[in-house]
């Protein structure tokens, strides 16, 4: 079980909404009916929830998901809820409780916890259906939770470098090739992004099925990969941009294709449906693992 040490952190109620997946209606009811936390009150009385309500809340989400009675759960106290859900937690798993874990174990800055998760997930279901199931769905939560305002962009770093260190980790145990003609595939990410979880993973996918990667990292400039690219020359090569698109997109894509002429190039990402509409030649969007696959065969 992760526990979550007070950090003092304050919540609105739709803040616990978006954290624990529980809507406010249901909360406030559990408030009102069964006593289950008990917030404090602004000047202006509006409810404020500190780190321990939130860590109650979502574990009693856990074991109400798993068949516990709300009644049931109103007479346990803290540390004897704690400990059904880190007895559920060892015995069973499934997605939802596995994201609010993630949850808890991120904003207590608990690297131990997270990585016993992603470990328990991939043992049971493989690392690509962790990060299809595990990892992108948290991210994209994340994602909303720091767009809103519900936390700061330092635990999303912190829990983005812990799900980078996993996916590094798993392309290094790729074995190597034994095709007797691998493609070579080049990987990068355009200037100013910097969110690199996918292109990582999609290089792991190509490396996982034979082929040689290059990965040239966040942030590089277009020449450089122009350069590169003309010296090492690549089958294919795989980009995308999530949050820092170039100014004009139609024509850096136009000058990459101009430029590596004979190389199709996949882009994911907001990227991906940039080029869907404009149809440039050599440029193909890919949006799934299956999407890329059946476009490298």
């Amino acid at each position: 079980m992760i526990y979550l040490e007070p950090q003092m952190e304050q919540f609105s109620i739709k803040d616990l909404e978006r954290l624990s997946g529980i809507n406010a209606h249901t909360i406030r009811i559990w408030e009102r009916r069964y006593h289950l936390i008990e917030p404090s009150r602004t000047d202006t009385n509006r409810r404020r929830y500190s780190d321990s309500d939130l860590r109650r809340l979502i574990n009693i989400a856990i074991l109400n998901r798993n068949g516990y009675k709300i009644s049931k759960i109103a007479g346990q106290s803290d540390s004897e809820i704690e400990k059904n859900v880190a007895t559920l937690l060892e015995s069973t798993s499934g997605t939802s409780t596995e994201l609010d874990s993630l949850v808890i174990g991120m904003l207590a800055l608990d690297e131990r916890s997270l990585n016993e998760i992603l470990m328990k997930s991939i043992i049971s279901r493989g690392f690509e259906r962790t990060m299809e199931e595990i990892i992108f769905p948290f991210m994209k939560r994340i994602g909303l939770m720091w767009q809103t305002g519900t936390i700061n962009a330092g635990y999303e770093h912190f829990i983005t470098n812990i799900f980078r260190t996993r996916i590094i980790s798993a392309l290094d145990s790729v074995s190597p090739s034994r095709l007797q003609k691998p493609k070579r595939v080049l990987l990068y990410l355009p200037e100013n992004e910097l969110h690199e979880l996918a292109i990582l993973f999609y290089g792991y996918i190509v490396k996982q099925a034979g082929h040689e990667i290059l990965y040239l990292g966040q942030m590089t400039p277009l020449d450089s990969v122009i350069d590169i690219a003309n010296q090492w020359h690549p089958s294919f090569i795989i980009t995308g941009s999530s949050t820092a698109l170039p100014p004009d997109p139609e024509a850096y894509l136009r000058k990459l294709t101009m430029e590596i002429p004979d190389t199709k190039v996949f882009i994911g990402g907001t990227f991906a449906a940039i080029a869907g509409i404009e149809r440039i030649k050599n440029i193909v969007p890919v949006r799934t693992v299956e999407e890329l696959r059946k476009n490298m065969m």
